[in-house]
């Protein structure tokens, strides 16, 4: 552990979020480092992937709970669905 690691965690009421990032990315200087330009494009890109596939799952949660209530009302549920 480098000497800064150390002081932050010996004073943590003292030091800010930004002096404890500040510590660890001094700690690994080889890893790479993204600007704020490259962190908005991945959340983009990740968004843009994540949210169409969730919004098709609650769709078809909401299409199930449906279609088993009307199962329900109709009375086939206990005889042909075997849903208790």
């Amino acid at each position: 552990m480098s000497s800064s690691v150390k002081h932050v965690n010996s004073h943590r009421d003292d030091v800010s979020f930004a002096e404890k990032a500040e510590a660890i990315e001094q700690e690994r200087p080889d890893e790479e480092q993204f600007s704020e330009n490259e962190i908005r494009k991945i959340i983009r890109k990740v968004d843009r992937r994540l949210i169409p596939m969730s919004g098709l799952l609650v769709a078809i949660c909401l299409l199930d709970r449906a279609n088993l209530s009307n199962a329900n009302i109709a009375g086939c549920v206990d005889e042909e669905l075997t849903i208790t």
